[in-house]
């Protein structure tokens, strides 16, 4: 078994797994709110308080490993000490106090690590793969299952809360202004309008579509959120928040506030595709990084 513990902007979660021929099966996971997006100073540095945060949730996990047999645990962080001004400083100080190897992917490598996790349950081919993650979005485009171009936006559903919205849910004017930033930072990707299909893994797509299955009464093995649902769901929210946001409460109440502005970033980038189809993939960066890890394993035990 194998442990992975993804420090995101919003929640650091432990995954472990078990390999069955190879590919990650995953057998349970431990997730705390952080929320080291909200620790971003003025300057855009992690402050004392953020670094300590990290510390202390990453130690929470300790004991869950001390009664787990895992042959190794690996740690990775993404926009949350990627998108930081003290983003050195920041992954040596929680390294060092929490005991734990933390590695820093980049935004690209981000985007292409999930894109190999989500091919664990694809039937897709060729489209657009998204991660509206806490604090960055990936997109990356593919053909023929290979990743053609791999993009990360320096937003995501916490940090687009945190600039657009004064309260705890949207109004009506601050989903105008989420959709126009999606527009500006989007328009230079002018490959999104041909996208006929997307795959969207992470937590944010995964809440959406749990909560689109049950008000539009659809199975809930169903894995596709339609466009023409998307809008739907975006609309029933402007008309009743309150009842949407008993909703989130029943399925996660932990994303209350991050949830529309991540629903309204998932529309805003499908409103630029040709009404796409969005089909829900249960794995994501976790899994993709476990193989990566995987396959510097064998490589070194090949040379």
């Amino acid at each position: 078994m194998y442990g992975v513990i993804d420090i995101g902007s919003n929640t650091i979660r432990l995954a472990v797994y078990k390999l069955e021929n190879g590919s990650p099966r995953p057998l349970f996971s431990k997730k705390f709110t952080a929320g080291l997006a909200s620790y971003i100073n003025k300057s855009g540095a992690l402050s004392k308080k953020g670094i300590e945060k990290a510390v202390a949730t990453l130690k929470q996990f300790t004991p869950i490993l001390e009664n787990v047999n895992l042959k190794a645990v690996y740690v990775f962080a993404t926009a949350s000490l990627r998108n930081i001004r003290n983003s050195e400083y920041a992954l040596k100080t929680i390294s060092r106090r929490s005991g734990f190897d933390i590695q820093l992917i980049s935004g690209e490598q981000e985007g292409i690590l999930g894109f190999s996790g989500a091919n664990l349950q694809s039937s897709l081919d060729s489209g657009l793969m998204t991660d509206i993650g806490g604090g960055s979005t990936e997109l990356v485009f593919f053909e023929n299952k290979m990743v053609k171009k791999s993009i990360s936006l320096p937003f995501g559903s916490l940090s687009i809360y945190k600039k657009y919205v004064d309260g705890i849910l949207p109004d009506e004017k601050e989903i105008k202004h989420i959709l126009k930033a999606v527009r500006e930072y989007t328009q230079n990707t002018p490959c999104l309008c041909g996208q006929k299909d997307i795959c969207a893994i992470g937590g944010s797509a995964r809440t959406i579509l749990s909560i689109s299955n049950r008000l539009l009464r659809l199975d809930n093995d169903n894995t596709v959120i339609s466009y023409d649902n998307l809008k739907y769901l975006l609309s029933m929210y402007k008309e009743n928040p309150q009842k949407f946001a008993k909703e989130i409460l029943k399925t996660a109440p932990e994303r209350i506030h991050t949830l529309i502005p991540g629903l309204t970033v998932l529309y805003g980038i499908c409103r630029r595709c040709k009404q796409p189809d969005i089909h829900v993939s249960p794995y994501g960066i976790r899994e993709g990084y476990l193989r990566m890890k995987m396959q510097e394993e064998m490589n070194k035990y090949e040379q």
